[in-house]
């Protein structure tokens, strides 16, 4: 059922998706069923999580014939490296797709780009079975529950790197998440990165972004083209 939309029906209020299918600030639930790849003995974290997010848009939308597997997109990144950012934007309007990344996200935005049919890849610490913040790494977020009763809302994520949960995936409350969200590390130094995440649509409809790039994500996408270059002037790729 890759890129089914599962909706809450009988829900109606202002932050509704392009279709009016009826999602609000109440207690909305909005999934949308995801093919859980996994990145392997790789550290292809991110190429994996924008090859779960293309697919289910390509569902979505009708352009399952345009769907692209992990390993295609794989083979994209030239060194089994960290995938910038800028990286994944570029891959994804290869695609066909559109992207935009963002900084000083929060629940509502996420809630928002779902809401309107987008599927966000987010940077962060990767999360153990353990609770423990692990390396940089991405995954997506393919739903959201809002729970105003108990303030507890949740994501559904999709995690390429994990193998211990139900199909990768699991839910999460959005302030357990921001543990690993808010202020990722790279080992023990910050890297100037404020709950960051990747945005990907069919549609030209992303909004622009409100905050500023931090320099490292500049620099991050600066090195990655260059590795990029290299590769391509060696004939590595």
């Amino acid at each position: 059922m890759t890129g089914k939309l599962i909706s809450t029906p009988g829900i109606t209020g202002e932050n509704q998706p392009l279709d009016s299918a009826g999602f609000s600030n109440g207690n909305a639930r909005v999934e949308y069923s995801v093919e859980p790849f996994w990145q392997g003995d790789t550290n292809g974290c991110g190429t994996t999580s924008l090859a779960i997010a293309m697919n289910a848009l390509a569902t979505l939308w009708g352009r399952a014939g345009t769907a692209i597997t992990r390993e295609q997109l794989d083979r994209k990144r030239p060194f089994d490296s960290f995938t910038a950012p800028g990286t994944l934007v570029k891959l994804a309007k290869e695609q066909g797709y559109f992207a935009q990344q963002y900084n000083a996200s929060s629940f509502q935005e996420i809630q928002s780009h779902l809401n309107n049919r987008h599927i966000v890849i987010v940077l962060h610490n990767a999360i153990s079975a353990q609770g423990k913040p692990g390396p940089l790494h991405y995954c997506v977020v393919y739903g959201y529950q809002e729970s105003p009763e108990t303030g507890q809302d949740k994501l559904l994520i999709a995690d390429p790197g994990r193998r211990d949960t139900n199909n990768n995936q699991f839910e999460l409350s959005y302030e357990d998440f921001c543990q690993y969200w808010d202020w990722p590390k790279l080992g023990p130094l910050a890297i100037g990165v404020q709950r960051f995440m990747v945005a990907v649509s069919s549609k030209p409809d992303l909004p622009t972004p409100q905050h500023r790039l931090p320099v490292t994500i500049h620099l991050a996408n600066f090195f990655h083209n260059l590795m990029n270059w290299y590769a391509k002037s060696f004939g590595m790729n």
